[in-house]
């Protein structure tokens, strides 16, 4: 490796072997190699580690700050690999270990953001803070066609005309016999993108967007699951590639995260806001490491009353109630409350942060729009449906009877993004889209 300056500190920096992809993969490394050990993760873009520029350089005047150019990216070697963001951790860990030690501050942006949670959900006890700046991937891919076409993935067709046009015209008719009855609905990119002729003929064997369709194929339930140490979220507003609902969702799943807004900023704060960005990070790393935190199930008193709207536009809810009832409503916002049943009728609703605990059916939704964000519903039956849209993420079902269950004529379709559910013969988590219809519950 070779020697520079930076800031008046001393940094090397140069290729290294690459356990995992092969090759060689671009090391940065200054400050006091007695201090505390930080290892910054940057996202999608050729860029690298340079995104963290100024961070690198003010971090590393009292700590040892570690930063590598991803394989595919940057100064590290590229190639038709299978770049996924659980093989991006595995390297990540394989130097933190190497440089740092058993003990380390891991920070991640977008891309390496999801690999952060990857390295936090491997390594409980090697990661001591996590700070996780606008992630992307987390979110069903559905909610990502904007990420895709960002990176220069035309989706705009759909995933699965994507697979009838290049897939079957190169697999050939045997393997779209095979992938077909799977794809239609559900394909499995993450398995097929194993394949480096898939990956070729799909993709160009571009690693940009193989790391980007790898990323959102990737389910991350699990990996939330078991991420040990509450994260720092930083994140800007105005998001366009990572929208802040994803924040949200990290903050509702893992107990005890926080959640830094900073208005007026996109995709890239650590370069949009850098003094602010370089602030939340430096107070999180003198902190001592946060605890993980139990989540909240609180249910409302038996004396909440019960309250019923109509006909309204942009109304606000928050507060505790029996039963809520929304009828003919439009942009309607429920935040932060608690209840024991929410029924919409002919309404579009945003729902946040919000506890549902009822008996027979925690949410009734007919002939109607929601978007839900954290929160939990709790009940006989989850969700009770009919002729509705439903759009879940970080939300945590359970239903004693079923998860969900129409009542209608017509079959409705539920988008789940990391969903914790535990329902009749379902445990685990909602990522996806569901049918539910009168002859098949959730």
């Amino acid at each position: 490796m070779t020697g520079s300056g930076a800031d008046n500190l001393e940094l090397a920096q140069g290729p290294v072997p690459d356990p995992v992809f092969g090759g060689r993969v671009w090391v940065a490394e200054a400050g006091p190699r007695d201090g505390p050990g930080v290892f910054l993760v940057h996202g999608l873009g050729d860029t690298g580690h340079r995104d963290f520029d100024s961070l690198f350089s003010r971090l590393a005047r009292d700590r040892r700050v570690v930063a590598l150019d991803l394989p595919g990216f940057g100064r590290s070697d590229k190639g038709n690999r299978h770049y996924t963001p659980g093989r991006y951790a595995d390297l990540v860990r394989r130097l933190a270990w190497e440089r740092l030690g058993e003990r380390y501050d891991l920070v991640g942006h977008s891309l390496g953001g999801a690999v952060a949670l990857a390295v936090a959900k491997a390594a409980p006890r090697e990661v001591e803070r996590l700070i996780l700046a606008n992630v992307a991937g987390i979110l069903h891919r559905q909610a990502y066609a904007e990420q895709l076409a960002y990176f220069g993935l035309d989706i705009a067709g759909g995933i699965d005309r994507l697979l009838d046009g290049a897939l079957g015209g190169f697999l050939g008719g045997l393997l779209t016999d095979l992938v077909r009855p799977v794809t239609r609905l559900e394909p499995d990119l993450g398995v097929l993108l194993d394949l480096a002729p898939v990956r070729r003929r799909l993709l160009g064997g571009d690693p940009a967007r193989i790391a980007a369709l790898a990323l959102i194929t990737e389910g991350f339930g699990p990996v939330i699951a078991g991420v040990e140490a509450p994260p720092l979220l930083i994140w800007g507003a105005d998001d366009r590639v990572a929208p802040l609902r994803t924040g949200k969702v990290l903050r509702a799943l893992i107990p005890g995260a926080t959640l830094e807004v900073l208005d007026g900023c996109g995709h890239v704060p650590m370069r949009e806001a850098p003094e602010r960005f370089e602030e939340l990070v430096r107070e999180r790393l003198a902190a001592p490491p946060p605890r993980r935190g139990e989540p909240p199930r609180s249910s409302p008193p038996a004396s909440a009353p019960a309250e019923r709207r109509s006909g309204e536009s942009g109304v606000r809810i928050t507060g505790e109630f029996d039963r809520l009832e929304l009828s003919r409503c439009r942009d309607a916002m429920i935040s932060g409350a608690r209840a024991r049943s929410i029924a919409l009728e002919n309404s579009t609703a945003e729902i946040e942060d919000t506890i549902v605990d009822g008996g027979e059916a925690a949410l009734v939704a007919t002939g109607s729009r929601t978007r839900i964000t954290g929160g939990a519903l709790r009940g006989d039956v989850a969700l009770a449906i009919e002729d509705s849209n439903l759009d879940l993420a970080g939300t945590s079902l359970t239903g004693r009877r079923a998860l969900a269950r129409c009542s209608g004529e017509r079959p409705c379709d539920l988008l789940f993004s990391v969903c914790p559910a535990d329902g009749p013969g379902r445990r685990g988590h909602l990522h996806g889209i569901h049918r539910v219809s009168r002859s098949r519950d959730l």
